[in-house]
C-alpha cells in the first residue's frame, strides 16, 4: 500500500510536493478509509489548474516506469520537466507499505524519460543504488562470487 508519495520538478510543480498518506487527521466519520494507520481511499479534490491531473501522473509515473507496457504514448514529450528548470532531472520518491515491511524506492529521470538514478531501501537497509555509470549492491543479500566479477 502506498504511504508516502513526492515528486521533485514534474510539470507543474518546480519544489518538492510530498503526499504523505500515513498520517491521517481526521478519519472518524469513515474507519473503512483508513487501513494499519494508512489512507487507502480518499478523495482529491481542487479548482481547477491546481494540480490534480499533474499530481496523479506523477504517482502513476512509477506504471509506465516498471511496467513493459507505455499507458500514454505522448507521456514523456508533453510538459515532463517543469519548465523553469529543463535541464534537471525529474526526482521521484515512493514508500509502501507490505505486511509490516518499508519499501522505499526513489528514482530521477531526465526530460525525455531517461532513467538516470533509482534506489531501493528495505525496512531501513540499503538494497542497491545505481547511477547513470555505477551500481552498489547490497552485499548480504546479493552476494556475488570472485568468478561473477
Amino acid at each position: 500500500m502506498l504511504a508516502k508519495f513526492s515528486v521533485k520538478n514534474y510539470r507543474g510543480f518546480k519544489d518538492k510536493i510530498e503526499w504523505n498518506l500515513s498520517h491521517p487527521s481526521n478519519y472518524s466519520f469513515n474507519d473503512f478509509a483508513v487501513k494499519n494507520g494508512v489512507v487507502k481511499n480518499g478523495i482529491l479534490y481542487g479548482p481547477n489548474g491546481s494540480g490534480k491531473t499533474n499530481l496523479s501522473l506523477a504517482v502513476f509515473d512509477i506504471v509506465n516506469h516498471l511496467s513493459q507496457k507505455m499507458k500514454k504514448p505522448d507521456y514523456y514529450t508533453n510538459n515532463f520537466v517543469y519548465a523553469g528548470r529543463p535541464d534537471d532531472l525529474v526526482d521521484f520518491e515512493y514508500t509502501f507499505l507490505f505486511d509490516n515491511e518499508n519499501i522505499e524506492y526513489s528514482y530521477s529521470k531526465d526530460s525525455i524519460g531517461v532513467l538516470r538514478k533509482e534506489k531501493l531501501v528495505v525496512d531501513g537497509n540499503e538494497i542497491f543504488v545505481r547511477d547513470v555509470d555505477t551500481l552498489e549492491i547490497e552485499p548480504k543479500t546479493f552476494t556475488i562470487g570472485d568468478d561473477m566479477k
